[in-house]
């Protein structure tokens, strides 16, 4: 009797204990997270991205968001960056695991100013205002360079614990990264700091230019391939053309969203903003959206809707799809990148969606990956 009497109150506990238990575990969890993403929004990025890969969202999304939160991100470079990404102070000291939190001489006023302020709030006095000290820059680390693995990691590690790089023949000789290694770091831009007298533009075609040519060496006196100047006539890149290429190298790119090299002729065309749609959409209003799709969901229990996340350089914004418009365009709601998006515009308590009706894809390539169907 006694056996059964516990198996029915577990029973019983089991059709509303385990989501109360779930639920609660998740809100603490939800609650730390947005703490530390409001008040540490640097430190979470740094940690979040050197956790990749993992969660719901890409490593171009989470930096886009932070930057529109006031966050500064720093590419990866040879001569400043470590493997993993790396929090940095204004004066350019990296902040490391084992120094704990590091006050600048402002920073400790600040600090000491809180303390009083919480004093005086405990005794009933009137608290000061008084600005937030600095936040840390986030600079990127080798590791988002898609390509580079162990190997690369390994020889610039043990290259570098000899002393700083002085020149890009210095850190091909000291490395001896092969030919595939060396084009992805003077694609990606992380040798740009060895060409700063050369237009931002241009840097990473020289840089490679340099690079491959540091590679193959000189030959000796009776080389068939003597040295080449750099010509004179090497193009460089354009805005879109830097954003393509940071997508596909590294996932990430601080040259602007691609949708804000687009902005000009979708505003002629009447696409608004995620960022108009969630601060000035009405409820019913016919609207049109472009951005680049970051994810695709259709739940088994959703009876055939599917549902995409836009993000665009202002913002993301949730689109309703019907199953008959997705049996209609399935594959390209599937399959493309850039999407514009016409519909009817849903506001329910602050909640926005969009509720596609058409579907048109945008004219560029970018490799970005979306959380799909998952």
């Amino acid at each position: 009797d006694i056996a059964q009497r516990i198996y029915q109150q577990i029973n019983a506990f089991a059709d509303y204990g385990f989501p109360e238990s779930h639920a609660a575990s998740f809100a603490l969890i939800v609650y730390a997270s947005a703490y530390l993403r409001h008040y540490y929004a640097a430190e979470y990025l740094c940690a979040i991205l050197n956790a990749q890969p993992m969660g719901f969202y890409s490593e171009g999304t989470l930096v886009e968001d932070a930057k529109r939160h006031g966050v500064k991100v720093m590419g990866a470079d040879v001569t400043k960056s470590g493997w993993d990404h790396q929090l940095m102070c204004a004066d350019g000291k990296i902040v490391r695991p084992r120094d704990g939190v590091v006050f600048t001489s402002a920073e400790k006023q600040q600090k000491n100013n809180r303390e009083t302020t919480e004093r005086q709030q405990t005794r009933g006095l009137p608290s000061t205002v008084h600005r937030p000290p600095s936040a840390p820059i986030v600079r990127l680390g080798l590791r988002s360079i898609r390509g580079l693995g162990p190997d690369a990691r390994d020889r610039i590690g043990r290259a570098r614990a000899g002393g700083g790089f002085r020149s890009i023949d210095d850190f091909v000789q000291r490395t001896q990264l092969d030919r595939r290694a060396l084009r992805l770091l003077a694609e990606s831009g992380a040798l740009d700091a060895f060409v700063r007298d050369e237009p931002a533009p241009r840097r990473r075609r020289v840089a490679l230019w340099k690079v491959l040519e540091a590679q193959r060496g000189s030959g000796g006196p009776l080389a068939l391939f003597p040295e080449v100047a750099v010509p004179t006539a090497l193009p460089a890149y354009t805005a879109p053309e830097l954003t393509e290429a940071d997508y596909r190298l590294t996932g990430v790119s601080l040259h602007g969203h691609p949708m804000r090299h687009l902005r000009a002729l979708l505003k002629l065309n009447d696409i608004a903003t995620a960022k108009a749609l969630l601060t000035d959409g009405r409820d019913g209003a016919p609207v049109g959206m472009a951005g680049l799709v970051i994810c695709r969901q259709r739940p088994g229990t959703a009876k055939g809707f599917v549902f995409l996340t836009l993000e665009d350089e202002t913002g993301m914004v949730n689109v309703v799809v019907t199953p008959t418009a997705f049996e209609r365009q399935a594959l390209l709601i599937s399959r493309t990148p850039l999407l514009l998006v016409r519909g009817v515009l849903q506001v329910e308590q602050r909640v926005v969606n969009i509720r596609a009706r058409e579907f048109f894809p945008l004219e560029g390539t970018i490799e970005a990956r979306s959380h799909d169907y998952h």
